[in-house]
C-alpha cells in the first residue's frame, strides 16, 4: 500500500467533507497526518507486531494520545494509543475511516 492509496480511501469516504466535525469537537482537517507507517501491538492477536499506517491524530503531542490508523493487511481501520512503555496499540478494528475517528 501506497500514501496514494490510502489518500484515495479518505477521499473516496469524505469528498469535500473535511470541515465536518467528530463528535468529540475535531475538526477533520485538523486531525488528518501524513501517512506513515509504525509498528503496533495487535490486541486482538496476543500482542503480535504488525504494521499499521498512521492516518489522523487526536490533539495529543507527538507519539501521545490516540490515533486512527490503516491495516493494510487486514484491510481496516483501527483505533490506536501510543504507549510510554513501547509500540503503540490497537484498541479496535472499524469499517471506516469515520467510524475510527468518531471512536477517538
Amino acid at each position: 500500500m501506497k500514501e496514494s492509496d490510502l489518500h484515495a480511501l479518505l477521499v473516496a469516504e469524505f469528498g469535500a467533507s473535511w470541515q465536518d466535525q467528530t463528535v468529540n469537537g475535531l475538526l477533520l482537517a485538523d486531525a488528518i497526518a501524513a501517512p506513515k507507517e509504525v509498528l503496533a501491538q495487535d490486541t486482538f492477536q496476543d500482542g503480535k507486531a504488525v504494521h499499521i499506517w498512521l492516518l489522523a491524530r487526536d490533539r495529543s503531542p507527538a507519539e501521545e494520545g490516540l490515533f486512527v490508523g490503516f491495516s493494510s493487511q487486514r484491510q481496516e481501520f483501527c483505533l490506536a494509543e501510543f504507549s510510554p512503555k513501547g509500540a503503540p496499540y490497537i484498541l479496535g478494528f472499524h469499517a471506516t475511516f469515520r467510524d475510527a475517528i468518531e471512536a477517538m
